[in-house]
């Protein structure tokens, strides 16, 4: 009983590690004043590969890589015709996904957007999900943003992803970010994505199968119980 108590004990460990938290979401909005964005979060230090599909490089802006180069830039447009090219302009439709290098994938703890245009374009609309190592072509919804800011000086906006409590998600392999064009001016100059996260610890093979052992046993003996007192 002493080693199924141990088993037990092993595996509410794996599953609690596995589960993630409910996702906060806090927007903030400033005019004419950018904001800090990190240039060692996990898309810069971690990173094994990135796809994008769709439009991100309206008006001579940078285009994708914008979205983890560790770069803000200037205030107010940041196409062609205004302060520099440090923005990716998604539309509709548009989709960033970034995949982890690492066997076990990384418990996230947050996850930071930044975007900063003219008066118009410094909202955010998206949609994020992400996959996990051990099932890395199935992607789970995790939050939504949604700020129209618009109309007050050079918008800027910064969406903060948490999780409620623990880890915002466990184990991700990959995230994606589906972009919207439900803006009042369609497509937004996203800056910056920083996501900031540790790698999970990747169990062995033998661990696991003790595990699994470990389970069944316990459901062995909790059916007899059940049985003796019927």
């Amino acid at each position: 009983m002493k080693s199924l108590k141990i088993v037990a004990i092993a595996a509410a460990s794996l599953l609690a590690n596995s589960a993630f938290a409910a996702a906060v979401v806090t927007d903030t909005t400033q005019f004419d004043l950018g904001f800090t964005v990190s240039n060692t979060d996990l898309l810069q230090t971690s990173l094994a590969s990135s796809v994008f599909t769709g439009e991100f490089s309206h008006e001579g802006s940078t285009g994708a890589a914008a979205l983890n180069n560790g770069i803000y830039g200037a205030q107010g447009n940041q196409g062609s015709f205004g302060n520099g090219t440090e923005a990716a302009t998604a539309s509709s439709g548009s989709v960033a996904t970034f995949t982890f290098s690492g066997a076990g994938g990384y418990n996230i703890t947050s996850v930071d957007s930044y975007a900063g245009w003219d008066d118009y374009r410094g909202g955010q609309s998206y949609d994020l999900s992400y996959a996990t190592a051990a099932d890395p072509s199935n992607f789970i919804y995790l939050a939504s943003v949604y700020n129209d800011a618009q109309a007050g000086g050079n918008t800027n906006t910064h969406a903060n992803i948490l999780g409620s409590s623990g880890y915002l998600a466990s184990n991700v392999q990959s995230l994606r970010f589906e972009f919207k064009g439900d803006l009042t001016y369609g497509y937004a100059g996203y800056r910056e994505i920083d996501v900031q996260g540790v790698a999970a610890a990747v169990p062995e093979p033998q661990s696991y199968a003790l595990m699994l052992a470990g389970l069944g046993a316990i459901g062995f003996v909790a059916r007899r119980r059940k049985l003796a007192q019927q």
